[in-house]
């Protein structure tokens, strides 16, 4: 790259953090996974070990968003700026390589126009505020970082590139499981060219796919064995036998099925599913043989669900997929340029790895880089087309009239984009919970510092700085023996959940039909009321 492409490349990696930055200032809701991933962070920073809850070792979430969160934290962060932190840091770093993939297939000026699309596009700059995880970013940094090292390592043959490959998709699965699936897709995709190419039978290609494998399972090993460790079992996830649980309620949209699966107690009654070992019992091959023919009703459910998560939600909007076409098919393709564009199909592949469990839009993410190279391709063509139409029209135009004009379709993109950021953050931030984060700071204002607060959502306890366990979806006789032995001082709950999921429950929204053991102490109504008690005895 030229000095002044380098300057282009750095002030849009700028303009991306400055625009997350701004997007972090406003209001914000931390929830659900982040949640989780936050309470193990802050565990780790007060000595407490890998636990998202009370004296429980967390299995559910991969480490690198808790360990770098863990970081920040220790250095003085907030927990929540320090996943907005790892958010706008490693979100402003993605268009880097997808602006290198770009400029492989369409030129430098294509690389900056899809660097750009990066910086201020939707679902990657402001959905991951509302998402509820904040592994977006760091998880598609890590898969196009090994993206861009297949294309180095195949283009140039050096050993580097492929160890930088299963580097970076072992950092990829320890950000979010899939990620091996993204090394199993791409690695099959390095098998083929070499294949295609007549070197796969060659001792150093041999050598160099299998340091490949080696670094990327080295990368993985330490947390491979903390869950063999904890469980007992060798698994690379500690969801595996859980999600089987969740995926048809998913599937059918029912919420209320799904805490139930998760929330539930299990046989012995003393721990709620998502933490039992009893959920490992479940395995993969018995619920597919137990009944194929609703396994396969499943996955063509899901596969239209992909469709619908792709185009109708959050991920591509319309005028993005007509540029993307207009990338794809504008020009002819040469042999070249085949495997390059088969690159980024197999970037895509490990999508279809949902389709045996559930889809939502966040699941599919890695495919919106891909399509924003593409609509990259699109815009730089449609700008030369303007450009050139008017130049014929008219010949005396000046050239920067020419020039100024052909960028137009560029900058209207980039405006929408933005417009549509805030719409969608100002919409999501409608309808959070707010009195979740507003019960949390309260309780820890009158509570001790060894208190346990027995709560659904998860971000109560972080915002309280209490140590937190999960209420059961059982009775109420069994989720106050379920409290007690595992000594929770306050219960929280709120309206959604109350209404929604758990009907049983629903005399603790009203305080004066509230039961002898536990004592009200206030209500929050900003969003859905949050109501606190004390547990007595």
């Amino acid at each position: 790259m030229g000095r002044h492409e380098r300057l282009a490349l750095a002030v849009t990696v700028l303009m991306a953090a400055v625009l997350r930055l701004i997007y972090a200032t406003l209001p914000r809701l931390v929830r659900w996974d982040e949640a989780g991933h936050l309470l193990i962070a802050r565990n780790l920073v007060e000595g407490l070990g890998y636990t998202s809850r009370a004296g429980m070792t967390d299995m559910h979430l991969p480490p690198v968003l808790p360990l770098l969160s863990a970081a920040l934290i220790k250095v003085g962060f907030t927990p929540e700026w320090a996943t907005s932190t790892i958010h706008i840091v490693t979100g402003a770093l993605l268009c880097i390589p997808v602006y290198l993939l770009a400029r492989a297939l369409y030129g430098s000026r294509a690389g900056l126009v899809a660097a750009l699309l990066v910086a201020v596009y939707p679902a990657l700059a402001a959905q991951p505020f509302l998402w509820g995880t904040m592994t977006e970013s760091p998880f598609l940094l890590a898969v196009f970082a090994g993206v861009w090292a297949v294309h180095r390592s195949l283009q140039s043959g050096r050993v580097m590139w492929y160890a930088a490959v299963g580097l970076c998709l072992g950092l990829a699965y320890l950000t979010r499981p899939e990620g091996l699936v993204s090394f199993a897709a791409l690695g099959l995709f390095m098998v083929v060219w070499h294949l295609a190419h007549r070197s796969f039978w060659r001792l150093t290609t041999f050598v160099r796919l299998s340091l490949a494998v080696v670094v990327c399972l080295a990368v993985m090993s330490p947390y491979v064995l903390f869950l063999h460790r904890t469980s007992g079992a060798w698994m690379l996830s500690g969801k595996t036998g859980i999600i089987l649980d969740i995926a048809p309620a998913y599937i059918a949209d029912d919420q209320a099925a799904h805490d139930l699966a998760v929330s539930r107690l299990d046989s012995t009654g003393r721990e709620v599913m998502w933490f039992s070992p009893e959920r490992f019992e479940r395995k993969f091959s018995a619920y597919v043989l137990d009944n194929p023919r609703r396994f396969f009703f499943y996955v063509r459910k899901n596969m239209s669900a992909t469709w619908d998560a792709l185009f109708h939600q959050t991920l591509f909007t319309p005028w993005i997929v007509a540029l993307a076409a207009v990338g794809l098919f504008a020009r002819p393709w040469d042999r070249r340029r085949w495997w390059q564009e088969g690159l980024l199909v197999a970037t895509l592949l490990p999508m279809t790895s949902f389709w045996v469990y559930f889809v939502i839009d966040r699941f599919l993410i890695a495919a919106l880089p891909i399509g924003l190279i593409w609509a990259a391709g699109g815009l730089v063509h449609l700008s030369s087309w303007v450009a050139q139409s008017l130049g014929a029209l008219r010949p005396r135009l000046a050239g920067w009239l020419r020039t100024a004009a052909g960028a137009m379709p560029v900058a209207l993109t980039l405006t929408f984009c933005l417009w549509l950021g805030l719409l969608q953050l100002q919409a999501g931030l409608a309808h959070m919970s707010w009195s979740h984060k507003e019960a949390g700071r309260w309780l820890e204002s009158i509570s001790a510092t060894d208190d346990v607060i027995m709560t659904r959502s998860t971000e109560v306890g972080l915002y309280a700085h209490r140590q937190s366990v999960t209420s059961p979806n059982a009775t109420w006789e069994e989720l106050l023996a379920y409290g007690r032995a595992h000594g929770a001082r306050y219960l929280v709950v709120d309206e959604n959940e109350v209404t929604r999921f758990r009907p049983q429950f629903s005399f603790l929204l009203q305080p004066e039909t509230a039961p002898a053991e536990v004592t009200y102490l206030r209500t929050f109504t900003n969003g859905a009321a949050t109501v606190v008690y004390r547990i007595n005895g």
